[in-house]
């Protein structure tokens, strides 16, 4: 077993690197800000907008029930099958301190979108595919009482 007293160089490299890679993903979501992409202020046409965009034309209802909140009715809207889901334990998520044995994110899927649900959590992750910009993140507030919202995300899961 390696241990960080034995070899200071180690120790060194470690840290070295680990600032390397730090600095790296940040850089990388600036430059996400930044044209050609402009993933921030670029219009998009994915699911998941144009879901949010019936809700506010009050097109569109999602229901909130206190099992699964808006889960059900979310996945109606999106098109995606109950059936599809695979339950992970993976903590890459903005969620990740959630995720456990007890509490696995289910994930809801189909050719365009998907939907990330933990139980008991106040919010789901939506990622849906826009034809120009590529994936496109969102949130959804697990709130009954302040109407939905899918909320797109600012950057922040492109780092993980």
């Amino acid at each position: 077993m390696w241990r960080t007293g034995h070899n200071p160089g180690r120790l060194s490299l470690l840290i070295g690197f680990c600032w390397w890679v730090c600095s790296g993903s940040v850089g990388a979501q600036f430059d996400l800000e930044r044209a050609p992409i402009n993933y921030e202020t670029t219009p998009v046409d994915d699911p998941a907008t144009q879901l949010q965009s019936r809700l506010e034309r009050k097109e569109s209802l999602l229901t909130h029930t206190p099992e699964h909140g808006y889960l059900k009715s979310l996945l109606r809207e999106l098109d995606i099958p109950v059936s599809s889901q695979i339950l992970v334990f993976s903590k890459t998520s903005l969620q990740s301190a959630r995720i456990s044995p007890r509490t696995p994110r289910a994930i809801y899927f189909n050719d365009e979108s998907y939907v990330g649900w933990i139980p008991r959590s106040d919010v789901m992750e939506v990622m849906s595919t826009d034809p120009e910009q590529g994936q496109v993140f969102h949130t959804l507030e697990q709130n009954e009482i302040d109407p939905p919202v899918l909320r797109r995300d600012q950057g922040n899961c492109l780092v993980c």
